[in-house]
């Protein structure tokens, strides 16, 4: 681990690690509180939440895994990671720590397993947050359907620091905002072995070349979500389009949405400021 990358995951807390159904787990942990998990996006790590878990940990007991097949955690034991499935790996998971309840907050694909516990489990998450989240709509990037293909999808996940760029690129509306440390931190994290082909596991289990698979949309569920919601979005996100956002609220029966301007897929590193006080004001 370099010096950087060290500094990164010094700034979650402290590391640890858990067995869930047969696979490591690596985590991050800090301050005291109540409990708060942040779940991070396809093929990024926890380390994204670099600049958040400060401001969290002041209040908060703060938790922050490496998702399945992500940074330092192992595969799940399983090829497809259906509803169900994404609800039990969270429920372990805060089984593990001994977390009676948490709230939780998740980008992107995180948010799709922060939203599949809470529909599952109402009673052990306090309260949600969404953040661009997965699994709210058919549309998804061109790039993100492209790699749902065979062959092509390996060629095109391979963990170069030119593909991460891209992406980065189409994910960010202000590319600049994330340090060149920073994404070379990030691509050793994405470059361990075997997190390419979890990555692309758990990209296939949900999209194809049409788009999100119908059986993976939650919208029709939303209305049993009773859970106290935060819906955060980025007005320009060329990955998941604000419209899944204004989707979720009008279904959602206890939900309150924000919009950043000048904003991609990824709010809490773009406006890490306004996201973390909209965090601490909706937790608190």
């Amino acid at each position: 681990m370099g010096v950087r990358e060290s500094s990164y995951a010094a700034s979650l807390g402290t590391e640890a690690h858990v067995t869930i159904r047969g696979a490591h787990v690596r985590y991050f942990q800090a301050g005291e509180g109540p409990s708060v998990v942040l779940f991070h996006g396809l093929g990024d790590a926890a380390i994204t939440w670099h600049d958040n878990v400060g401001p969290l940990a002041q209040r908060f007991a703060t938790v922050v895994p490496d998702l399945p097949g992500h940074g330092h955690s192992h595969p799940a034991p399983w090829r497809r990671f259906t509803v169900e499935r994404c609800a039990e790996w969270v429920l372990a998971f805060l089984g593990a720590l001994g977390l009676e309840e948490a709230c939780l907050v998740g980008n992107s694909i995180g948010g799709y397993l922060a939203a599949s516990a809470a529909l599952k489990h109402p009673t052990r998450i306090r309260r949600l947050v969404l953040e661009n989240s997965a699994g709210l709509g058919k549309e998804i990037a061109t790039f993100l359907r492209l790699m749902s293909l065979p062959l092509l999808g390996e060629f095109l996940a391979r963990p170069t620091m030119g593909n991460l760029r891209s992406v980065m690129r189409i994910c960010l509306h202000d590319p600049s905002v994330v340090s060149e440390e920073f994404l070379q931190a990030l691509h050793r994290e994405m470059s361990r072995p075997g997190n390419k082909a979890a990555m692309l596991r758990m990209l296939r289990s949900g999209v194809t070349l049409l788009g999100m698979k119908g059986s993976n949309i939650l919208l029709d569920r939303l209305r049993e979500m009773e859970v106290p919601t935060l819906v955060i979005w980025g007005r320009q996100d060329a990955v998941l389009p604000v419209a899944h956002a204004h989707r979720a609220v009008a279904r959602l029966p206890n939900a309150t949405l924000h919009v950043f301007e000048q904003c991609g897929h990824l709010p809490h590193m773009e406006h890490r400021d306004e996201f973390n006080r909209l965090l601490l004001e909706f937790l608190t």
